[in-house]
């Protein structure tokens, strides 16, 4: 029950967030756009997301929100590590902004 309670919130939040950072993901254009498995902008909320419910712990986050609940594509977490190291920049920006 308290699972399911949690993984309604978590998906209520990332509807919040695709609509509040869409616009901001919109301008930016990616030279790696085409061959990602998972689009800039759910890196952007898994990031947030982790930063929110995991104090920043991606390896939790991944275990959890990819793993576990299923919520972003089936990706690698050294390769969601390293695109977010990628687009650090970027995320800091955005995590300004929310």
């Amino acid at each position: 029950m308290k699972e399911k309670l949690k993984m309604h919130r978590i998906k209520r939040l990332i509807r919040i967030m695709r609509a509040k950072f869409y616009p901001i993901v919109a301008k930016y254009k990616s030279l790696y756009a085409r061959r990602e498995i998972i689009s800039l902008l759910d890196l952007i909320i898994f990031s947030v997301l982790c930063m929110i419910y995991f104090s920043g712990e991606y390896k939790k986050g991944y275990e959890f929100l990819v793993e576990d609940l299923e919520l972003f594509p089936r990706i690698g977490y050294n390769k969601m590590v390293e695109r977010i190291n990628r687009y650090g920049q970027f995320l800091f920006e955005i995590r300004k902004f929310s």
